[in-house]
């Protein structure tokens, strides 16, 4: 999708306030404007150490013309359309507001984010897209957090509006963060209990066959020719099939499931975690496969490992808490969202990530052992 088209929609250009586009080497870009900057840049999460310095230093870096050219930072004058700003203004009972925007991550489900605040404090945050599929999640996204709240998980957002303007969809949160929220990179306790009081609080015996999981491994099987030729699709077809043999016709203990548990979608606020971006969340999936999630996507992100580092921790006393089978049962889910979603047209950024996934894989399957395996 072109992000700049929708980025036209929903902006008027050449008036208003002053921000600054950044774009990032993965293409990501956010328009941060030079009022408030600080505030602003807490929608600003970078996960390299170049990304950090700049966020720190860049309310002062963009008084300079000279420090915005080296930053490659271009200033723009917009404000958001009327239709826009009159409904955030209604869902947050405000007469003004202030935002930042962040572009989207370049993908089939690329959309906009915009957070929503006045000074230093944070009203909300508010996702747009011209996809019809970005639409059913949004609507997905809504449905759970609403079955969320009502099992008593609080620490998440309150779905407060989505619809359509336009032939845009909005999608409006609310969130609890504020300058002093942190973003915590390395798991710890915190994380866990989140997961812990998740599969708690929504846990259910279910038939193997009627769970949201095997639902989408069984996808992932009947789309394997839509892999890069390079992929071992022989092991995931045995992977799936050692897993249909062992499960099919039982009673699993399944919960809900985030799908997309990382540092960049949590903060901690008044030592909780808030947890947010729900859109790839599930109501029956294997418990604590978002703690393999955490751990890959940093791996490969941040700490920028390869299928080696990953394995040689596997293989240390740190990766003790890893089960080989779980991590084959996360694999197969991270493989079947994304080629579900691409629909046989693979993103040129996802395609490294294929090729990751698929040795630790290798490395994984002659390891597992399913025979009897109950998740």
């Amino acid at each position: 999708m072109n992000i700049d088209t929708l980025l036209n929609k929903i902006i008027v250009s050449n008036m208003g306030n002053t921000f600054y586009r950044l774009t990032n080497a993965d293409n990501k870009s956010w328009l941060i404007p030079s009022k408030n900057a600080c505030s602003a840049l807490l929608l600003y999460q970078p996960s390299s150490t170049k990304g950090r310095v700049l966020k720190s230093f860049f309310p002062l870096l963009c008084r300079s013309s000279l420090c915005c050219k080296l930053i490659h930072a271009e200033q723009v004058k917009c404000v958001l359309n009327a239709e826009l700003q009159n409904l955030i203004c209604r869902i947050f009972n405000v007469d003004n507001f202030e935002f930042a925007m962040f572009l989207g991550t370049p993908s089939v489900h690329q959309k906009i984010t915009l957070q929503i605040f006045q000074d230093k404090n944070i009203l909300g945050y508010c996702k747009i897209s011209d996809s019809k599929d970005v639409e059913e999640l949004f609507v997905a996204e809504g449905r759970m957090l609403t079955y969320l709240h009502d099992k008593g998980i609080d620490n998440i957002p309150h779905y407060l509006f989505n619809g359509n303007l336009n032939g845009y969809s909005v999608f409006i949160q609310s969130t609890v963060k504020t300058s002093r929220s942190a973003i915590i990179h390395e798991w710890s306790s915190i994380h866990q209990n989140f997961l812990n009081d998740v599969k708690c609080r929504t846990q259910q015996d279910i038939l193997f066959e009627n769970s949201d999981f095997y639902r989408d491994i069984i996808a992932l099987k009947n789309n394997l020719n839509r892999l890069p030729f390079s992929i071992n699709v022989n092991i995931l077809r045995s992977a799936i099939l050692d897993i249909e043999k062992s499960l099919y016709g039982k009673m699993v203990h399944f919960c809900a499931y985030h799908g997309d548990y990382t540092p960049w979608n949590m903060f901690v606020e008044d030592g909780s975690l808030f947890v947010f971006d729900w859109e790839y969340a599930e109501c029956y999936y294997p418990p604590m496969l978002d703690r393999y999630h955490f751990f890959l996507q940093v791996a490969y992100f941040e700490k920028h490992w390869s299928p080696a580092d990953v394995i040689s921790y596997i293989n240390s006393d740190k990766g003790s808490w890893i089960d080989v089978n779980m991590l084959i049962l996360y694999l197969l889910s991270i493989f079947s969202r994304y080629v579900n979603r691409e629909k046989g047209s693979v993103a040129d950024n996802a395609n490294p990530q294929y090729f990751f996934w698929n040795e630790i894989l290798n490395y994984s399957y002659p390891r597992s052992n399913f025979s009897e395996f109950i998740p």
